[in-house]
């Protein structure tokens, strides 16, 4: 009886895991689909840490990028390595928006929350 009970806790721990890693699949996926236009970037907290949503985005030149708070705490959007950007500080259901014309890769951060961390890669549009 103690092996059947492993072996479902075990398929249930294998459902939970595949579904947290087709979720956050699902949302990189999202974001790349939704290149070209215009791209929104949702700031909140999960599990009392700050963070960009989705963290990872691949958009084409052109995209308009939209960073919304919709966390109770002051943000920014800034610039790290060779990127020279820093956004104002902006609140809880303000947002800030940037269009990227150039490509490359976008490395930047909260400078207020600096372990919030996050990467835009840019393509060449087409």
């Amino acid at each position: 009886m103690n092996a059947g009970i492993y072996r479902a806790a075990a398929a249930l721990a294998l459902l939970f895991t595949g579904a947290a890693q087709l979720q956050g699949t699902a949302e990189r996926v999202q974001a790349s689909a939704s290149a070209g236009h215009a791209v929104t970037i949702h700031i909140k907290e999960v599990n009392d840490k700050y963070g960009f949503h989705p963290t990872k985005l691949s958009v084409k030149a052109g995209t308009k990028v939209t960073w919304v708070n919709n966390s109770d705490a002051p943000h920014t959007v800034t610039g790290m390595g060779g990127w020279k950007y820093s956004s104002k500080t902006f609140s809880e259901d303000q947002k800030v928006s940037k269009v990227f014309k150039k490509a490359g890769t976008y490395h930047y951060l909260c400078s207020i929350h600096p372990y919030m961390k996050a990467t835009i890669v840019v393509k060449k549009g087409q």
